[in-house]
């Protein structure tokens, strides 16, 4: 206890921090916190946390590094988890960052799932390089002695169901037991030749940053023909093989925000966009030439 006050300023004592202050050691805190990582990041970085009160109620939070710029901002994150509270001066949350900062390990949010540059695949809940590693409960899995987060897999985020929408689906679930032969056998059956061009589009959109490299341009596949012959159902039995997939938003009611949210969230992989028809606006059909 006194290296730590001597070090730190203050002491953990019954999940409370007591700091020396000029009147003597007083409490400052009903709770301690047990750091887990710093995401790294130029734009966005966060810390995660293990919080826990004088009364054994812990919590993971994550928090922004504006949230720990001041002392009102930290306040109003963690008493909006229950019963933490912050009695001290920002003098000693400078002192318990100044801790908190030097044991926390840093590790990198995977901010866009599918292929990494850095050499792996990232489903929402772990990351394949010849065999599937899963996540721990914050998120957090590791390649190449390199920590990575996926925040749709943490805890922080468990009870949010609309949040990360998306990613949840884009989810390792087991070895499949259908083989590619199989199953593109089965499209060939339903499909024809139409799931003939559907899988080579497939295979080339796993290596969509490759192609972009080499001819500066991607294809678009175009299912087209009238109500009824199956250009739905085709994309959504491709969307399968990146997981528990639905079809994808409607072109014409769509807003340009959420249709450029929606093709930025993973990376060579294939990306359905639902109902193109002739009349859509201007700005859309740039938005299409865009992704070409």
């Amino acid at each position: 206890l006194l290296s730590d006050v001597q070090k730190y300023g203050f002491y953990q004592d019954n999940n409370c921090y007591w700091f020396e202050t000029v009147k003597g050691l007083k409490r400052g805190t009903n709770f301690v916190m047990e750091p887990l990582f710093h995401i790294s990041s130029v734009l966005n970085a966060k810390r995660i946390y293990k919080i826990t009160n004088e009364f054994g109620y812990s919590q993971v939070i994550e928090l922004l590094q504006k949230d720990l710029i001041g002392l009102s901002a930290f306040r109003l994150r963690i008493e909006s988890l229950g019963n933490f509270l912050f009695e001290a001066s920002e003098v000693e949350l400078n002192k318990l960052k100044r801790y908190l900062y030097e044991k926390t390990d840093t590790c990198f949010e995977v901010t866009q799932l599918g292929w990494q540059k850095q050499g792996f695949w990232a489903w929402c809940n772990g990351i394949y390089n010849g065999e599937f590693q899963s996540t721990d409960d914050n998120g957090i899995v590791m390649f190449s002695g390199t920590k990575f987060y996926l925040p749709a897999s943490s805890k922080v985020y468990a009870s949010e169901d609309s949040f990360f929408i998306g990613e949840r689906r884009f989810k390792h679930i087991r070895e499949s037991k259908v083989s590619l032969n199989e199953y593109t056998g089965k499209l060939m059956k339903v499909f024809g030749d139409n799931a003939m061009f559907g899988v080579c589009f497939y295979m080339a959109c796993l290596f969509r940053d490759h192609i972009v490299k080499q001819f500066g341009f991607f294809p678009i596949l175009n299912l087209f023909g009238p109500k009824g012959a199956g250009k739905t159902e085709l994309a959504i039995s491709l969307m399968q093989f990146f997981g528990n997939q639905s079809k994808g938003p409607n072109l014409t009611n769509t807003t340009k925000a959420a249709l450029a949210d929606h093709v930025a969230m993973f990376s060579n992989t294939c990306c359905h966009i639902d109902e193109y028809k002739n009349n859509i606006e201007y700005e859309k059909i740039e938005f299409l030439k865009g992704l070409w």
